[in-house]
């Protein structure tokens, strides 16, 4: 089919397929490198994941790259905000910029790369065991699922240390 929008998945009532990825943020990102590159632009687009296992590899997202994607610093660097113009890219770098200022500040006052990496994932891990926690009181007592707002469960420590990240 022609086009490269963003659009959306087909009827609202059709359970999706696993696998199925119609509007999917990397068909978008596909499209958008195409019109780029059909139009001269050489500006790279990169998918920001969410799915991350822990704080280094977020930090090595923005310092080396994984994934077979450059490092974000670099293209944040040569490209601003360009390389991440597509729906959602800029929320979900703005919350990974956190990470990356905390990380950074920690370095800036003199404590190494490593013990840097290793705080922040200590707060990530004490936010996980609270949600644990949570979960088990609530699903012992009443039998309730824990409450992430609609959010995938793995997303949710993340989006509370985004939480705590944020200056207040």
């Amino acid at each position: 089919g022609g086009g490269g929008g963003g659009g959306g998945g087909g009827g609202r009532g059709k359970k999706r397929q696993k696998g199925d990825k119609r509007g999917s943020a990397e068909n978008y990102c596909a499209a958008l490198r195409f019109e780029r590159m059909q139009a001269g632009d050489p500006t790279p687009v990169v998918l920001i994941h969410t799915r991350h296992a822990n704080v280094s590899e977020v930090w090595q997202e923005y310092t080396v790259g994984i994934r077979g994607n450059p490092a974000f610093k670099e293209l944040e660097s040569k490209h601003r905000s360009k390389w991440r113009s597509y729906h959602q890219g800029s929320t979900k770098w703005n919350d990974k910029k956190l990470v990356y200022a905390f990380i950074q500040q920690l370095i800036d006052k003199g404590v190494t790369e490593e013990n840097a990496v290793a705080a922040l994932q200590r707060e990530l891990d004490r936010i996980k065991s609270e949600i644990v926690a949570g979960y088990k009181e609530k699903s012992a007592g009443k039998g309730e699922k824990s409450a992430g707002k609609g959010k995938r469960p793995q997303d949710v420590p993340w989006a509370k240390l985004f939480e705590w990240l944020r200056p207040r």
